[in-house]
């Protein structure tokens, strides 16, 4: 979200942020969860997103886990690959190093094959670092950098840029282009089927 969407003119936020801006929107999520106080499990449904912003995406991990995030991407033009580590100060106390993720919940992300880019770097991050369980589809892959093209007679396209998100495993780069698959999978007909869904959990 911009900041006129997200802040009123005296700088507090505004009732609709959560349409605009995914960290409200899963603040908001999570208030209502923790409202009706019977709740164990929560699942993370990424099966309809085609990605967007990389800081979003690392703020919406820091519901899930405390942990340092480790991203990596890798450059196929120099063939280098950077790591950056994240941490989350999701309550906005100013701290990163307190325990700010929802982590009294067991957490599961569902995916699909329409799970592409950011939302693909999301999966690759929680199968690499074991914070929850994957269930769904494999994601459809993509690389988390999108690079707009115009061509000499105005056409114009859109392809995955020569940045990679991958997974760096002790000195091997993995590349996750091709999508990551779920620790279990689930068919597509059953994903909104909450008493299968519960079921996987018991």
């Amino acid at each position: 979200g911009t900041e006129s969407q997200i802040f009123d003119s005296n700088g507090n936020v505004l009732d609709t942020a959560k349409d605009y801006d995914s960290y409200y929107y899963m603040l908001d999520a999570m208030n209502q969860i923790n409202a009706k106080g019977n709740i164990k499990h929560v699942v993370l449904d990424i099966t309809r997103s085609g990605g967007g912003n990389i800081a979003a995406m690392i703020r919406i991990m820091g519901f899930l886990t405390d942990a340092e995030l480790k991203i990596t991407q890798y450059c196929d033009f120099g063939e280098m690959a950077i790591t950056s580590y994240y941490s989350c100060d999701t309550d906005l106390d100013g701290s990163y190093k307190d325990a700010d993720a929802y982590t009294n919940y067991t957490w599961a992300l569902l995916t699909s094959s329409y799970t592409y880019s950011a939302a693909n770097t999301l999966t690759s991050i929680i199968s690499n670092q074991k914070i929850c369980k994957i269930y769904g589809e494999a994601t459809g892959g993509g690389m988390c950098s999108i690079m707009p093209i115009v061509m000499l007679d105005g056409s114009t396209m859109y392809i995955s840029s020569y940045l990679k998100s991958a997974v760096r495993k002790l000195d091997e780069i993995i590349d996750i282009e091709a999508g990551i698959s779920p620790d279990i999978e689930v068919n597509r007909s059953s994903f909104y089927d909450d008493s299968y869904i519960d079921s996987l959990f018991n």
